[in-house]
């Protein structure tokens, strides 16, 4: 058990854990925030500014976490039956069984305190499930490559191009509201997973491959992936043997536009699903 626990510590097992970083995750609710309080028919059902703080800080917090946190609890989806897993009996290597807890906790809230801040830890794990790592899984730390993340969940988002699609109108934003009524948070969850993870399956435009060359899931959906060909190197130029075809290399350049096509509509997702949570909350009769 002691060396199991000094791989783990040596192996970055804080930051391999978590997926967006606390500032992305902190754009991404206010983002959120933003559409959902423009879209939404009355006063009473909008977020204060008090209450979206205490959202993001809870949810940056979380993202950043600390180093025993991270150590013990890990936050990949269970793609086999959304189970808990563990390690040795000591590191929970999936997120459900804490998710359930935050969910537990949100329902008992009282304070507005609690509520807002319990309400950002279950949106943090809700945005999480747009990181294809943390879907697949692959767990990213190579402690030997002085790599302790996945590239990314470090990929900048273009707040331009939420907001264009968004709008003015609110149609979307109102007819997400609407489809998500009777959604709970679990399936929230395993809504947003079983999109990203969609993604990753999906032909890379006038490529030859799939996303599955970054991240390649196992065959048994219970087991963690690995990196694919491409390796982790999500949004940098990289070179890899292309499969069944003539061409002897496969190429993707720095900041290639396919890489910002698939980020902007797994941040689109993140959004979406923080506005889904948030009028959840708002809906119970939580924002009185």
């Amino acid at each position: 058990m002691y060396f199991l626990l000094g791989v783990t510590i040596c192996g970055g097992g804080h930051v391999g854990a978590y997926a967006y970083e606390g500032p992305l995750h902190q754009q991404l609710t206010f983002i959120a925030v933003r559409h959902y309080n423009n879209c939404i028919d009355g006063d009473d059902l909008r977020l204060s500014a008090l209450q979206a703080r205490y959202m993001a800080k809870a949810n940056v917090k979380q993202a950043d976490g600390g180093f025993w946190r991270g150590l013990f609890r890990w936050n990949f989806y269970n793609r086999d039956d959304q189970k808990p897993r563990s390690l040795m009996w000591v590191v929970e290597t999936r997120l459900h069984q804490g998710f359930e807890q935050l969910v537990a906790s949100l329902d008992r809230s009282e304070s507005l305190a609690d509520r807002y801040s319990n309400l950002g830890r279950v949106v943090n794990h809700l945005q999480d499930m747009t990181s294809p790592t943390h879907v697949v899984p692959v767990f990213a730390s190579r402690w030997w490559r002085f790599n302790v993340g996945d590239r990314f969940d470090e990929f900048p988002i273009d707040e331009d191009a939420l907001n264009q699609h968004f709008g003015v109108d609110c149609a979307q934003v109102r007819g997400l509201i609407q489809d998500t009524v009777d959604v709970g948070y679990g399936e929230l969850l395993r809504l947003t997973a079983e999109t990203t993870f969609r993604a990753v399956k999906e032909d890379i435009e006038g490529l030859p491959f799939t996303w599955e060359v970054f991240w390649k899931p196992d065959d048994n959906p219970g087991s963690f992936g690995e990196y694919g060909a491409a390796g982790n190197n999500f949004g940098r130029e990289t070179a890899f043997k292309c499969a069944n075809v003539r061409r002897p290399r496969c190429v993707m350049l720095n900041d290639d536009p396919l890489y910002v096509d698939f980020a902007r509509e797994r941040h689109l997702n993140a959004v979406q699903t923080t506005i889904a949570a948030l009028a959840r909350l708002q809906r119970a009769g939580a924002g009185s």
